[in-house]
């Protein structure tokens, strides 16, 4: 690092990705006129008003992090998604905008790359221990998903609690907390489905627009299973009637080696005497009458007494399952 600074706030420097107020450079003895000087020689940068990247070019995530935090002040924390990153959590695209929490009665001017949002009685949700300063887990989880688009937030928490970062009852309890969070009581039933064994967006849809929308029975979800001495888990088993269900949403079912280790779970199923089937987003969100209806037909080949229903006026599933049995 090039610092320009006393050797006791290197340390410091080096925990917030190099990154410092104005007020801990002046409690380091750093005055006004050092600080200018260090910015005309092109040493520094300002990154916002009060806030020094103690060196030039691009910031990275962590000093951005630190940036935002260290302007909105003391007392604040990360908030939404930025607060379940620090956690770990794993982001298809990472937002480039940092989510900073405030007392509800602080009023500031924001500036770009951040999000400003004020929260009552912020203290009693932000985690005793992490630093940065972080909301906890659970209650970054429920903000982040109340703020997005149904479908989205409930995927959001689905992936949450597949990455193991959390679980639905704890979840739940947080949500006890948080009385007048929007969308409240769709999420409170999304996360008992995440519960019942829906780990991902796509179970979740399978769950709501295929099996319950056509009354389908409810399959095991998440069996445990062994191949080749190491242990796999199928998203869906009909145990009665010898039924696999896959869901291919995740991105390693793209690659050769996903494809290959499907295809084997697939022959070691049928050598037991099981048959699969694989459904992908577009039949589940898309063709999810059409899926209903072959899963339906594949279910009473194997001896399921049932018999689904339409979900609507439009979805006659009985020819649906005559088409395809002609067709076959």
């Amino acid at each position: 690092m090039r610092l320009r600074v006393p050797v006791s706030l290197a340390a410091l420097a080096q925990a917030q990705g190099e990154v410092v107020s104005r007020g801990q450079l002046a409690r380091h003895g750093v005055t006004d006129a050092s600080i200018l000087a260090n910015l005309r020689a092109q040493r520094w940068q300002r990154v916002y008003r009060g806030v020094f990247a103690l060196f030039t070019g691009s910031l990275s995530e962590d000093s951005r992090v630190w940036a935002a935090l260290l302007w909105a002040g003391e007392g604040a924390a990360l908030g939404d998604f930025t607060a379940l990153r620090v956690y770990g959590f794993v982001l298809a695209e990472p937002d480039p905008i940092v989510q900073v929490r405030v007392d509800h009665e602080r009023r500031v001017t924001v500036p770009p790359g951040v999000e400003l949002k004020r929260r009552r009685r912020l203290d009693e949700f932000v985690h005793p221990a992490r630093v940065p300063r972080v909301l906890r887990l659970e209650d970054a989880a429920l903000h982040a998903a109340s703020g997005r688009r149904l479908v989205d937030g409930f995927g959001l928490l689905a992936d949450v609690c597949a990455q193991r970062l959390t679980t639905p009852d704890r979840l739940r309890d947080a949500l006890v907390d948080l009385p007048k969070l929007a969308s409240r009581k769709a999420l409170w039933s999304v996360l008992d489905d995440i519960a019942s064994g829906a780990h991902s967006f796509l179970e979740l849809s399978y769950l709501d627009r295929v099996e319950r929308a056509h009354r389908l029975p409810a399959p095991r979800r998440q069996a445990a299973g062994w191949l080749m001495g190491s242990r796999v888990w199928r998203d869906a088993e009909y145990d009665d009637w010898g039924v696999v269900l896959e869901l291919d949403g995740r991105l390693g079912h793209d690659e050769a080696a996903g494809r290959a280790r499907d295809r084997r779970r697939d022959l070691v199923s049928a050598s037991r005497g099981r048959c699969t089937i694989r459904n992908g987003y577009v039949d589940v969100t898309e063709l999810a009458c059409d899926t209903a209806a072959l899963v339906a037909s594949v279910l009473r080949a194997r001896g399921w007494p049932g018999w689904p229903v339409g979900c609507g006026d439009a979805c006659d599933i009985a020819a649906r399952m005559t088409a395809y049995r002609l067709a076959g």
